[in-house]
């Protein structure tokens, strides 16, 4: 009689389940690798943001014409207090500094970042707009949020990764709208 050589079915379930198990811990570790990956880009991208935001107005502040033309009229604009960010036109991949030119509880239609000419006044707007130094990103990199309560303008990033995963960014302004202090706090629900 004759041997045949060959797996039993027992061997053959083993090896299943062996090459199964391999699968599922690689694939959560290739998921933890893309989500730590998306992360630290969008951290990175929202700190360039931030740093021009934070370079604009300090120029403004210090009395440096940044791009000071009124959206309505396009002329020079010399009265602003500082620079507000335009985001009329989100596909673009630069953000525009524009002149205060006015507008005043408008934000949710306007989507202009602006500084009142008196500090004490409501101070809430939201800009949605690209990433300077990433074409593939689409409006929604960043959300920028003052209030009247604390004189603090804190900008909150949202990229387009899963819900939850959050970066935000604060900087303070004293009571006459002066940028005193500036603070990273990087944050995933």
């Amino acid at each position: 009689m004759i041997r045949e050589n060959g797996f039993t079915l027992i061997e053959l379930l083993i090896v299943v389940a062996i090459i199964g198990i391999l699968a599922a811990v690689g694939l959560l570790a290739y998921d933890g690798y893309t989500k730590s990956a998306k992360r630290n880009s969008a951290e990175i991208l929202c700190k360039q943001i931030i740093k021009e935001v934070k370079t604009k107005w300090t120029g403004c502040q210090s009395g440096v014409p940044c791009y000071l033309k009124s959206s309505n009229s396009g002329k020079l604009d010399k009265s602003a207090d500082w620079c507000i960010f335009n985001s009329s036109n989100p596909s673009k991949t630069d953000m525009r500094a524009q002149a205060f030119v006015g507008h005043y509880g408008t934000h949710s239609q306007t989507g202009y970042i602006w500084g009142p000419r008196n500090p004490y006044r409501t101070n809430v707007a939201a800009v949605n707009t690209s990433c300077p130094s990433d074409d593939k990103l689409k409006p929604g990199c960043i959300e920028i949020i003052g209030t009247d309560k604390d004189n603090s303008n804190c900008g909150h990033c949202n990229p387009p990764i899963k819900a939850g995963e959050f970066i935000f960014q604060c900087y303070n302004l004293d009571s006459n709208g002066k940028l005193t202090k500036y603070r990273e706090h990087f944050q995933t629900q």
